[in-house]
């Protein structure tokens, strides 16, 4: 069945990909990471592959970043709870 057949209408899923750093990690580090990162997705060739596998790429800002990931970790969090899966034991 579809999600919504399953009774999660409204559920989005898309794949996404990300670059992180441990927690803790000096904010001149994380900016010279995002500044790297930003500069492989200007790149032409970086942008081509990445298109022609479907990807969208974002390239926002860390905390914009850690905020999409706390919003995802919510949403999964309460699909998970909702559908009442369980850990192994």
């Amino acid at each position: 069945p579809t999600t919504a057949e399953a009774g999660f209408a409204g559920l989005h899923i898309e794949n996404w990909y990300g670059m992180v750093a441990p927690k803790g990690t000096p904010k001149e580090i994380v900016a010279a990471l995002h500044g790297l990162a930003t500069k492989a997705m200007a790149d032409p060739a970086v942008k081509e592959k990445l298109a022609a596998q479907g990807a969208t790429l974002v390239g926002d800002e860390p905390e914009h970043f850690r905020a999409f990931i706390a919003d995802e970790t919510q949403k999964w969090a309460k699909v998970i709870k909702d559908a009442g899966v369980e850990t192994a034991k």
